[in-house]
């Protein structure tokens, strides 16, 4: 595999990553606000409370100020996968070729199997494999136009 496949197939997987990234900040997230609303100073079972008020207080402010801080940054990667996605299906409609854009849509942006895609498109799944290596070189010389463009502008 060259460079610039790998390059090319980098690229469009970013939007995975930063699904997966929001993910699993919100799978962190919510254990966070689970464990904050569990923080209590009384015990119920008449054995006297070993932290005092402050500490609690501490400790909940603590979790509350971790949770805002991962709220934000789920935030932020949200705007950043929407700019991202929105970028990268910028350049795939860019290419010529309908049939590979399809592909590269709902594999990368869509996040579809090459198998679901073969079903929905009515094509094989190797003739799928292989319009998608075909795309993937495709993409790869706009992708180098962009770049090159990229680099002239900077």
């Amino acid at each position: 595999m060259t460079e610039k496949f790998k390059d090319v197939k980098n690229y469009l997987k970013q939007i995975r990553c930063l699904r997966n990234s929001i993910a699993q900040k919100k799978d962190e997230l919510e254990e966070l606000r689970a464990t904050a609303a569990d923080i209590k100073a009384t015990a119920y079972n008449n054995t006297a409370v070993k932290k005092s008020r402050r500490d609690t207080d501490a400790l909940y402010v603590n979790r509350l100020m971790r949770i805002d801080t991962l709220e934000r940054r789920i935030e932020e990667e949200i705007v950043c996968l929407s700019e991202k996605k929105h970028e990268i299906l910028s350049m795939i409609l860019c290419m010529q070729n309908g049939i590979y854009s399809q592909i590269l849509t709902m594999h990368y942006v869509e996040l579809k199997s090459f198998e679901d895609i073969s079903e929905e498109i009515g094509y094989s799944y190797q003739y799928v494999i292989n319009l998608h290596r075909k795309a993937i070189a495709a993409l790869g010389e706009i992708y180098i136009r962009e770049m090159i463009d990229i680099e002239k502008s900077a």
